[in-house]
């Protein structure tokens, strides 16, 4: 069957009005999907579960026989002993006797190891729906799985993309992501146990190493070595992130030096901000025309800003140092920064926004080549902003720094959004929460793209 088809048959579940053949049920079944029972096996279960439950046991427990053994003698003796008989309630008497017969059947299923094993099958995968007929094909009922629901959710959401292609072509990267976004989870809270006290903002750090693309035991292995050293989680992150590409700590912590050195003879005073933005310039293979790019795109950002009333060193810097990556000229760049400033503006945030003006224009001019692409890209913004705030991904004031680092994932708002929202609920998960924090949706948006299909 095609995307679509799978679609009309889940929203059956929905309905309790189920309408498929043998041979699409046969491959949800297969898929996983959904579970089928008979319907005498599922009036065997709802009666004996009870009695199971009764005896402190479940179906599926090795001792279970014995412990409803246990039990039922207990009771049988408590029904034998005329002194108990005389001093209760005749109607607690017939709960005892009613009971009884339930531990009794409860026990004869227990020991008819065949019986018992489809009725443990079926507390296995319990359905999220209840069981419905479907008796144009017999007797059997069905019901949604977990997964089965899961897959609906994501599949009608990329049914414009899956609709006309079979059923299984969308399975594969739904589980793939899943399995993916299950280790990543794994990964982030290993990073997140072992990282140490951070005083400020620790899941920054764990977005950093995370970054770095390698296994967290070995990123935990090369940030401590350099926190041992260095003292300073933000310091750290970066020679850990940097280290592969430069030959090792040693070396990045050498060429970090000699960029901090190139800005200040190209006139930067010495200020955490600009030695943290240092860093930019490692990529380049001149410290020296690093530094002249950074300078020019300096004075192009507190050109922008002191056209419009504000100025202010240390952010000029931070805008500075968003832009250091970015395609074309410092002159080109700083083109898009006013064409972006304008089309801000031209489409405001509808609630009051966490990053400023200028660090939002620089961050989205960086993303773009061309002036053409910027509008598009405001709007895209927008409207993930909308989205991870109607589905409650995180509040209207973190909402557009969020949006930000999710704007370029593939897929419409609303796939971007359910993407981010499945991802935090496994970071949260895996770091034994039962929901998310705001932590986890940084996180969960940081990443996010990796995880679009």
């Amino acid at each position: 069957m095609n995307g679509r088809r799978a679609l009309e048959i889940f929203e059956g579940f929905r309905q309790g009005q189920l309408a498929f053949d043998g041979p699409e049920i046969d491959e949800l079944i297969k898929l996983d999907l959904v579970v089928d029972a008979d319907p005498r096996d599922l009036v065997l279960l709802q009666q004996i579960e009870p009695a199971v439950k009764h005896a402190e046991t479940t179906l599926g427990d090795p001792t279970a026989p014995e412990a409803v053994a246990a039990a039922l003698a207990a009771l049988e003796h408590k029904l034998k002993s005329s002194w108990s008989r005389l001093t209760t309630r005749d109607s607690k008497v017939q709960a005892q006797e009613a009971e009884r017969k339930r531990l009794r059947r409860a026990l004869a299923v227990l020991n008819d190891q065949v019986l018992c094993g489809r009725l443990i099958a079926m507390t296995l995968t319990p359905p999220v729906t209840p069981y419905y007929p479907c008796q144009p094909i017999g007797d059997e009922v069905y019901g949604l799985t977990a997964k089965g629901a899961r897959v609906q959710g994501q599949l009608a959401l990329r049914i414009d993309r899956y609709g006309a292609y079979p059923l299984a072509a969308f399975i594969k990267p739904f589980d793939k992501t899943e399995i993916k976004m299950t280790a990543f989870g794994g990964e982030i809270a290993t990073l997140s146990n072992n990282i140490g006290y951070v005083k400020k903002n620790p899941h920054q750090v764990v977005i950093g190493l995370a970054k770095m693309g390698m296994p967290a035991t070995e990123a935990l292995g090369t940030y401590r070595s350099t926190m041992s050293a260095v003292h300073a989680p933000d310091v750290a992150v970066t020679y850990a992130r940097n280290a592969a590409a430069h030959g090792g700590t040693q070396a990045v912590a050498e060429k970090l030096r000699v960029a901090q050195r190139a800005l200040r003879q190209v006139g930067f005073e010495e200020s955490p901000e600009v030695m943290g933005a240092a860093k930019t310039l490692l990529p380049y293979g001149s410290m020296t025309q690093a530094a002249e790019r950074f300078k020019a795109l300096f004075n192009g950002v507190a050109g922008i800003s002191m056209r419009n009333g504000l100025f202010e060193i240390p952010l000029a810097v931070k805008c500075t140092a968003r832009l250091m990556p970015a395609d074309g000229t410092p002159d080109e760049i700083v083109q898009r920064v006013v064409h972006t400033v304008e089309t801000l503006r031209r489409h405001p945030a509808k609630h009051i926004p966490q990053l400023g003006e200028s660090m939002l224009a620089t961050a989205l001019a960086s993303m773009v080549r061309e002036v053409s692409a910027i509008e598009p890209l405001v709007e895209r913004l927008r409207q993930v902003e909308a989205e991870l705030i109607r589905a409650q991904v995180c509040d209207s004031i973190t909402a557009n720094a969020n949006a930000l680092e999710c704007v370029t994932s593939p897929g419409t708002p609303v796939e971007v959004v359910s993407t981010v929202r499945s991802l935090a609920a496994e970071v949260a998960t895996q770091s034994g929460r039962d929901h998310p924090s705001a932590a986890d949706v940084s996180v969960a948006v940081s990443f996010a793209k990796r995880f679009a299909y």
